[in-house]
């Protein structure tokens, strides 16, 4: 039985030749991306982070663009959630960046806030951020 021809489309599924090897595609970086896996037939799936490609620098960091904005610590100590947060924070990875007005796309840097994973659930839950607008649009495009 013959084996059936491959049809590789680049975004889809991340897989081309090592020739047609794409680059980093976080701003400002121009280094070739990192290959993920290498299948029998000489393709490669290539390292993504949030749909883009990435190289082996960026596979190690986080680079969204509103991280740069993160606080070291919670930011609802002063009572903005109508509670004083007292979480001890011992590592990064216990603090998220929450958007105020509960749009993702919105990354105006007054509009985010370093929250704890705690108090971060609280407001998603209690203001419906999973119900706004900008969630529906970033779900609807995350499908196609």
């Amino acid at each position: 039985m013959a084996r059936k021809q491959r049809i590789f489309v680049d975004r889809p599924d991340k897989r081309t030749t090592l020739r047609l090897r794409p680059t980093c595609e976080v701003p400002d970086c121009h280094n070739k991306a990192t290959y993920h896996y290498q299948y029998d037939d000489g393709t490669y799936l290539w390292r993504t982070r949030f749909g883009h490609y990435i190289c082996a620098t960026h596979q190690r960091h986080t680079w969204h663009p509103y991280l740069q904005h993160r606080k070291d610590h919670c930011q609802n100590q002063d009572g903005r959630l109508g509670f004083r947060c007292t979480t001890t924070i011992f590592w990064p990875g216990m603090l998220d960046v929450d958007h105020r007005n509960g749009d993702p796309t919105d990354n105006r840097p007054r509009n985010l806030q370093t929250l704890c994973k705690c108090c971060h659930a609280y407001k998603t839950h209690k203001s419906g951020d999973t119900l706004t607008p900008g969630r529906g649009s970033l779900k609807k495009q995350r499908s196609r």
